[in-house]
């Protein structure tokens, strides 16, 4: 809580109101997603348990589900960088170049995700060309593809932004900001 204030004091936080709304929207599909995929376990398991009638297709639907979920959720877990960091550097890395190894991290994971985001959108359009689909309710998995890679072009460019901001110091340093989870 305390390094959402720390960030919008530095600038991080003054984002054009389209920008948040569909940070909001991705957060909120994601949320919508999770909610579907816990409903939908626990229907499956109501039925198979106490009624021998498990519920068609469950686990195909919740296969599909989970990227679904993890890649809407994606850019802005990048951007608000709450992503899973390991701080084997923090104590020998001296604070002036704190600055410098966000923006580089940073750099290094839009790299990352500009690939995947690529290899993606390859074997999405290669899934369309053959026609492909899944095996039980017989959904194209070319729009599965496009989604993940629409998803990870807006993911290494929230990663993009974030090594902007370090760069002109409007974001503070990951490790400088206290955070328990940094």
């Amino acid at each position: 809580m305390a390094h959402d204030r720390g960030r919008q004091a530095a600038g991080a936080g003054a984002h054009p109101r389209w920008a948040r709304r569909a940070f909001l929207a991705l957060g909120l599909f994601a949320g919508l997603v999770l909610f579907a995929m816990m409903a939908l376990t626990f229907v499956d398991v109501i039925g198979r348990y106490l009624f021998n009638r498990p519920l068609p297709g469950a686990y195909e639907m919740i296969a599909f589900m989970m990227p679904l979920m993890i890649f809407a959720a994606l850019p802005v877990v990048s951007f608000r960088e709450d992503h899973v960091t390991v701080d084997l550097l923090e104590g020998v890395t001296p604070n002036s170049w704190r600055r410098w190894q966000g923006c580089a991290v940073s750099l290094i994971g839009a790299g990352a995700l500009g690939v995947l985001a690529w290899r993606l959108f390859v074997q999405a359009v290669d899934n369309g060309r053959n026609s492909e689909v899944s095996t039980e309710h017989l959904w194209p998995l070319s729009i599965f593809g496009y989604f993940m890679a629409a998803m990870s072009v807006l993911a290494c460019a929230s990663l993009f932004v974030v090594a902007i901001q370090y760069w002109r110091r409007q974001r503070p340093a990951a490790f400088a900001r206290g955070d328990p989870g940094s």
